[in-house]
């Protein structure tokens, strides 16, 4: 019974009581009225019961209506229950498709921002190279004119980059458009955006640096008279380094190889029972060059100097770098402390001009690129293979090999190839089927003299000695 009705039915039954109450009867009047007030209390009690079989009616109404508006409200809340689930998990998916989305833009991002990095490497390299020309030029209007031709090039070659540098922008910003769905990320996005910019003025600071300097450059041009041999060294040096960042093809590289071949010819006399015999010894090999001297190599399996037979009875020895019919004599030879089983012959860099000879330069980055171009010493293959550092050190390299290669008739490394990296630079010599001496330096660990002046007994100790080097290596590199 709620607080309404309980204070009606108190109300009534207070009036009840009153009206029945009779303050100012005297006694014997109660007797006479007795008879009546049962009847009148009869009457108050039968009214009471109605008035509260009324409102127990009128609650248990209105208790049904509020059952029933509950029910409805419940139908609705489990409907309102039901949809949103169904839009919780359409949220679900979307936020799914958003995160794919985020990590593919992000994966483009790094990908331009690596672009970046390699262009920004590329920019510092050439204006490097620009201001050691300036440093060291001293040329007269020929000069000039050379290095003219050379920055027209870099501030075309800079232009490019510019452009390169706001097509990237560009590319940012359209990522940056498409990541507006994803509210959490835009603050690392703007932020991100802001770092392009400024990465754009500043390459767009070193263009003009580069642009003042080529001002200064031309105005001092127009002052120098001598000099001229310099500059051409310097140029070839800035072509070649140029020419060392770009990828070529097998075929260039192998065109390359073809056109200067040089021969390396060894006369031998060794005592034997009967008395000397005497052996001609032929291998092919290219000039190096690391910067500052020009030498030959060649593998010692194809010389008199063959490590298994320890140089054992050698009474003489001489030898010539060939080049169709010019001839040099070859003086003396020497091991390399690379690998004993490389033999270097030094040639002068005035010798070599006159041989007139390419002298490949030793790759400065032998490990840029994962393959190899390797051509055969006998020039009957070659191509490109895979490589990888042998894990004992960085100074041999693990060439890739294939049974399937050799069934096919395709290439396979074997002793003597020479390696190329895929600028086209040298990158060392195929010391067995399998592995790859690195050269970056054309250090000798022991030389000896060839010719007149040979000394049968100081190049026989000198080949053990290299022969001892050679067991101390791995079982797989000997």
């Amino acid at each position: 019974m709620n607080r309404a009705l309980l204070l009606i039915v108190c109300d009534f039954l207070l009036i009840s009581l009153l009206a029945l109450a009779r303050f100012d009867s005297p006694k014997e009047d109660l007797l006479v009225q007795e008879s009546g007030s049962e009847e009148l209390q009869n009457n108050t009690d039968q009214d009471l019961i109605d008035v509260l079989k009324y409102y127990l009616e009128t609650e248990e109404n209105e208790n049904r209506r509020e059952i029933e508006e509950l029910e409805t409200d419940k139908d609705a809340l489990e409907g309102l229950l039901r949809e949103t689930r169904d839009d919780l998990k359409e949220r679900e998916e979307i936020a799914t498709r958003l995160e794919s989305e985020k990590k593919n833009l992000t994966q483009r991002y790094k990908e331009k921002s690596e672009q970046l990095i390699t262009t920004d490497k590329e920019r510092a390299a050439l204006i490097e190279n620009l201001s050691i020309t300036r440093e060291q030029a001293g040329a007269n209007k020929e000069r000039a004119k050379l290095l003219q031709e050379q920055l027209q090039s870099r501030e075309q070659e800079l232009a490019q980059q510019e452009r390169d540098l706001l097509s990237a922008i560009q590319a940012r910003i359209n990522v940056e458009r498409e990541k507006q769905k994803v509210i959490t990320e835009l603050k690392i996005q703007e932020t991100e955006n802001k770092l392009l910019e400024q990465n754009l003025i500043a390459a767009k600071a070193e263009i003009d640096t580069v642009r003042v300097e080529k001002d200064v450059i031309q105005q001092q041009a127009t002052k120098l008279a001598e000099g001229v041999t310099n500059l051409t060294e310097q140029s070839t040096l800035i072509q070649e380094e140029i020419r060392q960042l770009q990828p070529r093809s097998p075929n260039s590289i192998f065109n390359e190889f073809k056109t200067n071949r040089v021969y390396l010819s060894f006369d031998a006399e060794s005592r034997g029972i009967i008395g000397l015999r005497s052996r001609r010894y032929d291998a092919k090999s290219i000039l190096i060059s690391d910067g500052k001297s020009v030498y030959a190599l060649v593998h010692t399996h194809d010389t008199p100097f063959r490590l298994s037979d320890e140089g054992a009875g050698l009474a003489n020895v001489t030898g010539s770098l060939n080049v169709g019919d010019k001839q040099m004599s070859i003086l003396q030879v020497g091991f390399l402390t690379a690998d004993p089983r490389m033999l270097v012959v030094a040639v002068s860099i005035q010798v070599g001009e006159q041989l007139g000879i390419h002298a490949f330069s030793v790759s400065k980055e032998p490990l840029k690129y994962p393959e190899a171009v390797l051509i055969g010493s006998d020039e009957g293959y070659f191509g490109e293979t895979d490589f990888k550092l042998d894990h004992r050190g960085d100074r041999y390299l693990m060439m890739q090999t294939r049974l399937f290669n050799q069934l096919f008739g395709e290439f396979s490394p074997s002793r003597s190839d020479l390696v190329f990296a895929k600028t086209g630079s040298f990158m060392g010599l195929m010391i067995n089927k399998q592995y790859c001496a690195l050269i970056d330096n054309f250090k000798v660990d022991e030389k000896f003299i060839i010719g007149s002046n040979f000394n049968s007994k100081q190049s026989e100790a000198v080949v053990s000695r290299q022969y001892k080097r050679l067991l101390n290596l791995p079982l797989e590199l000997q």
